[in-house]
């Protein structure tokens, strides 16, 4: 006697082949795919760790993105006086 098979539905935005990546993300995982990554990895004090997730959060944005958007923004002034 074989056991039931579990019926999994997609989540929304999922196509029901279950590639686990919405089709409106494609543009940006190629755009992501395009330039290496490195990790950078940095010493903060715990609080400042805690206000930095719960900001990102609040504003429905990952800490990643928060921390790559102010560098960004760094590099950009930065670049202004060094160049």
């Amino acid at each position: 006697m074989s056991e039931p098979r579990l019926k999994v539905k997609p989540r929304p935005g999922q196509s029901a082949g279950g590639s686990g990546t919405p089709a409106d993300l494609a543009p940006l995982t190629a755009l992501a795919a395009e330039e290496p990554t490195a990790r950078l990895n940095v010493q903060i004090p715990a609080k400042m760790r805690q206000q930095l997730k719960i900001r990102a959060a609040q504003e429905g944005r990952t800490v990643q993105g928060l921390v790559k958007q102010l560098i960004q923004a760094y590099l950009a002034s930065t670049h202004k006086t060094l160049g």
